[in-house]
């Protein structure tokens, strides 16, 4: 029984040391793997963390391309503003001389209306004065005739 617990035990030491030898290399093995998943891991994790900084690079010029968009649109909204400020200005202005013109044309007219009417006077006149002269040669022919001129 000696011999065989000493077998045993023997057999066990033998077992347990190469099941300590596998689990060596097994674990060898095991930490080879992850290391390598690891340093591929750390890899992928590297170019991503580039791409996102290309990407966040990028998202920052859009955004400084989009504020400059921005103000420029403050700018062209105020522009607008101002033309249809200016607009309404000279709109209005054109009301007045509007105004101006119809009230100038409206004095024209009146003042026409009054030439026209002098004018009538005037022909009335000179139709008069023609008149007048036709008779005063009249007279005039009529005391020659009778002899009224002494001299």
């Amino acid at each position: 029984i000696q011999q065989l617990l000493s077998e045993n035990l023997e057999a066990r030491g033998s077992f347990h040391s190469l099941l300590s030898n596998q689990l060596s290399c097994l674990l060898e093995r095991y930490r080879e793997e992850k290391a390598e998943a690891l340093e591929e891991k750390t890899s992928e994790c590297c170019d991503l963390g580039k791409q996102v900084q290309e990407q966040a690079t990028e998202i920052d010029k859009i955004k400084a391309e989009n504020k400059q968009l921005q103000q420029s649109l403050v700018v062209a909204e105020d522009n607008i503003r101002q033309l249809e400020n200016d607009k309404d200005i000279l709109d209005r202005q054109v009301i007045d001389s509007q105004s101006e013109i119809d009230a100038k044309n409206k004095e024209l007219a009146d003042k026409e209306v009054e030439l026209t009417q002098e004018k009538d006077k005037f022909k009335i006149l000179q139709v008069k004065c023609y008149s007048s002269n036709a008779r005063f040669s009249e007279y005039i022919g009529m005391y020659i005739w009778l002899g009224g001129i002494s001299v």
